[in-house]
């Protein structure tokens, strides 16, 4: 079955967004004294809070990686500075311990207008990256959904782009499925992208992502949350999802599963359940019976409390 791409119109419409970001966004603070601006963040600010949850995800290199390098690719950059702070953070983290890895971080996105931008905003940083010859930041197009991986990484970083191909698929006929159909494609593609146990790292305003649940290319997900007032409550762009907790915003760490087999196997688990009356929820302690009182099953709507994602 031929798998959903991205269409032309689509990266027509992002190069036109962020052609014309800066004359529509008011200037956002900066996460560097040395930035000149440029730059244009989804979801919530860089602030240390949240890279330091980040760092604390990413893999470090096997034992058998002889080049002690930590690869990391984030896809659908836009124009933040994720990776960048991200590897500024480390690099300082290294400095403090006297640690030998290096790191390289390739920062994607399918609009080479974004592309562009980002790499004239962190020309300086580049280029002092590149005279010390032990970690790079590099930016480069990408269409996640299509290309073909030139090398694998230890981690993947997404902020906002699965965000947006739900919103998408929302909004589409298609989206009323329980896995939306561009959803496959993407999952399948980070799964290729990623080194043996390599992270998916996405964050998001969503509490719960069914297909990020239930994807069997992933060993585990784990799922922090963190309150948006412990990152100073720079929460700068509402959600189109309509489980956002507006005081929250969420990490997921998905741990690549290396016996999955993308053209062979089921991409999704069941999460099938005979409902039992005397099933409780685990929140407010009422059976299902109890909640739904003298209503029947088949006329019951989906407003059961629900404290998992």
């Amino acid at each position: 079955m031929q798998q959903p791409k991205q269409n032309h119109k689509t990266k027509e419409y992002w190069d036109a967004f962020y052609s014309d970001l800066p004359s529509r966004v008011p200037k956002q603070p900066q996460s560097s004294a040395e930035d000149a601006g440029g730059s244009f963040e989804w979801i919530v600010a860089n602030s240390p809070v949240l890279l330091d949850e980040i760092l604390m995800m990413l893999p470090l290199p096997s034992r058998g990686d002889c080049t002690g390098q930590l690869n990391a690719l984030e896809i659908g950059c836009g124009v933040s500075e994720l990776s960048r702070c991200l590897l500024q953070r480390l690099i300082q983290k290294r400095a403090e311990t006297n640690e030998l890895l290096s790191y390289e971080f390739v920062a994607t996105d399918m609009s080479e207008v974004c592309i562009d931008q980002c790499s004239q905003r962190d020309a300086n940083c580049i280029s002092l990256l590149n005279e010390t010859n032990k970690d790079s930041l590099k930016y480069e197009t990408l269409d996640i959904l299509t290309a073909k991986p030139s090398q694998r990484y230890h981690a993947i970083l997404d902020k906002g782009t699965l965000d947006t191909f739900l919103f998408r698929s929302k909004r589409t006929k298609k989206g009323s499925e329980l896995y939306p159909p561009l959803l496959l494609p993407l999952l399948n593609n980070i799964h290729a992208w990623l080194k043996p146990e390599g992270k998916y790292i996405i964050i998001s305003p969503r509490g719960r992502i069914k297909a990020v649940r239930d994807y069997i290319g992933f060993n585990s997900v784990k799922r922090v949350s963190i309150d948006v007032n412990k990152l100073g409550g720079a929460v700068l762009m509402e959600s189109n999802a309509d489980n956002v907790k507006k005081n929250e915003i969420y990490i997921y760490e998905c741990i690549r599963n290396d016996e999955y087999k993308s053209d062979v196997d089921e991409p999704f688990r069941s999460t099938e359940k005979a409902i039992d009356d005397r099933d409780a929820c685990p929140k407010c302690r009422l059976s299902f019976k109890e909640f739904r009182g003298n209503v029947e099953v088949e006329h019951q709507v989906d407003t059961a409390c629900d404290d998992t994602w």
